[in-house]
């Protein structure tokens, strides 16, 4: 069956995060929320319900009419229970919070139950966990690591490294065959899996302890201290020492300094020695300011929230619970704002307004240096996530 991912009321709980990109695709464990639903339930194809300028952008197509189709809500946690009451669902299944999780049936069904804002009590005793807000995911990472590396990795040592490296617990560490380990370089696998993807460097004498997935083209710097619950995207760079983070790709943090229980978008850079803190001085449960707004939290550890594009100048201290939008440009002594809007430039004493049209062209510069391509498409993008972003602004003042 052919499945359609969709986006509820809540998609702006996980902003600046997904400003650039579908829900769904917001990675946790080794995978997205969407690679993960699809190795389990292999569909023929995969639509997206989302906001209309990433259906333009990405050129979604939508159902037909009459099609059946599995619609699963992208706030999913894509864990093994979860994905069983789906692939078991009758009609409808909610979300703990009572939202629609999952629907079997055709697009004119769906739409008419959008309409008219009814859910059928079918299926009510069973519920599916979501993810409410975006710092939720963190939450998750270890559990879905571990999981993701027993059902779609098996223990690899390629046999043309060198033996001047350690490991600890060889059957839960994958390295794929394409990947470089340096000297005196230490993998610990005894606390979970460690899945290294294909065109990984790991420098000499860096110390990586599970679980942790570190994605294709990505490079950790020497003497690199990796303590776990970590997931990075491609084509990365990252060093220092760094705990129970994600990091969605195409991001560097490649010099000394502190990252622990922090989500960073794609196209950030982070200067040597930013730290960020992710435990208050009184060990107090934190508050986040979600758009500005207060949202307490049960947690005591969180660090710090960044979207697309956003970078640190050396030295930069980011609070604990500090939510960064996209598109920011911080260069300020001592510690940072708890919220910075997305579109700002932030010295020490001011934040004002970072000018589109300058944002724009430093972007282009970012991505041409990976050679992909910025053309009138991704002008497009970056002016429709600017209106978004002045719409969500209006809307929280």
């Amino acid at each position: 069956m052919n499945i359609c991912f969709f986006e509820d009321e809540k998609i702006e709980n996980f902003y600046p995060l997904c400003y650039f990109r579908p829900l769904s695709w917001l990675r946790v464990g080794a995978f997205s929320i969407q690679q993960k639903i699809e190795n389990y339930l292999k569909p023929e194809r995969v639509y997206h319900l989302t906001r209309e300028y990433l259906v333009d952008y990405f050129d979604f197509s939508l159902p037909k009419e009459d099609e059946e189709i599995l619609f699963i809500n992208s706030r999913i946690i894509p864990a093994k229970e979860n994905l069983d009451k789906i692939n078991n669902c009758g009609k409808i299944i909610k979300t703990h919070d009572d939202f629609i999780g999952a629907f079997k049936g055709s697009y004119s069904e769906w739409k008419e139950i959008l309409n008219n804002k009814k859910v059928t009590k079918e299926n009510a005793e069973i519920f599916l966990q979501a993810f409410d807000y975006s710092w939720d995911l963190l939450y998750s990472n270890e559990e879905l690591l571990n999981e993701d590396f027993s059902l779609y990795y098996k223990a690899n040592i390629p046999s043309n490294l060198p033996d001047y490296f350690h490991m600890l617990k060889k059957e839960n560490i994958y390295i794929d065959d394409t990947a470089n380990i340096e000297p005196g370089a230490v993998l610990d696998g005894s606390q979970g899996a460690i899945i290294i993807d294909k065109n990984v460097t790991v420098m000499a004498n860096s110390v990586i302890k599970g679980p942790v997935y570190l994605g294709e083209k990505t490079k950790i710097s020497a003497g690199s201290k990796i303590y776990g619950h970590l997931s990075v995207g491609p084509v990365c760079k990252l060093g220092g020492e760094v705990e129970e983070s994600i990091i969605q790709g195409y991001t560097n943090k490649k010099h000394d300094g502190f990252l622990g229980h922090a989500y960073l978008g794609e196209w950030c850079n982070l200067g040597a020695d930013t730290n960020n803190s992710d435990l208050k001085n009184n060990y107090g449960k934190i508050t986040m300011l979600h758009n500005g707004s207060p949202v307490k939290t049960e947690h005591r550890f969180l660090g710090l929230i960044m979207g697309d594009h956003s970078k640190s100048a050396i030295n930069s201290s980011f609070n604990t619970g500090t939510i960064v939008g996209v598109n920011c440009n911080i260069f300020a002594r001592g510690f940072i704002k708890r919220f910075i809007p997305s579109f700002s430039w932030v010295g020490d004493g001011f934040i004002k307004k970072y000018l589109f049209e300058k944002a724009e062209e430093v972007a282009k510069i970012v991505l041409e240096r990976r050679d992909i391509p910025f053309a009138e498409k991704e002008e497009q993008l970056f002016s429709n996530v600017y209106k978004e972003v002045k719409r969500i602004e209006r809307e929280s003042s």
